[in-house]
């Protein structure tokens, strides 16, 4: 009888041990997924971020009225869209807000300065929501009227990514 009692604790103890480190287990994997989550989201912010540059940059050679020209009190123009997939039906990605500022301009160059940040939502939520990540990038581009080319190129001067602000 002594001998049964003492394996049945016995057996109740490696039973408890090897739930602990199950457990344990389970805890660190719950980390792994949450950082795994939030780079992901980063990444998405990152090119949330871009699709800003590139809109910017498309509608300054698609368009010749942006943007609107400013006086000399006003020097930044600033806008934000929302960026969704091509699914049926489109699912909410990102915002990007963009920011042109022309008040760098120097005597034989103008300087437009474009700035984006993108930023990420919770997937199914909209952009009422707040932000799971953001990143910035800035680009400088020269915009100095030229009357041999026939296409308007805007060659980059300049090229940061401010991160996560």
């Amino acid at each position: 009888m002594l001998r049964k009692g003492f394996m049945l604790v016995t057996a109740l103890l490696l039973c408890s041990i090897v739930l602990l480190l199950g457990m344990g287990f389970l805890g660190s994997r719950v980390g792994q997924y949450n950082s795994t989550m939030q780079a992901s989201l980063a990444a998405r912010a990152r090119w949330v971020a871009r699709a800003g540059l590139e809109d910017a940059r498309a509608k300054l050679q698609r368009d010749i009225h942006f943007p609107p020209h400013p006086s000399q009190l006003q020097t930044t123009y600033s806008y934000s869209e929302d960026l969704h997939d091509l699914s049926t039906p489109p699912q909410y990605v990102g915002t990007y807000d963009v920011q042109l500022d022309s008040s760098h301009d120097l005597p034989n160059l103008r300087v437009l300065v474009i700035t984006s940040r993108g930023q990420v939502r919770a997937p199914g939520q909209g952009p009422t929501a707040p932000p799971l990540a953001c990143h910035s990038y800035r680009a400088c581009i020269d915009v100095t009227p030229s009357s041999y080319d026939q296409v308007r190129y805007y060659p980059l001067l300049r090229f940061d990514d401010l991160g996560a602000l």
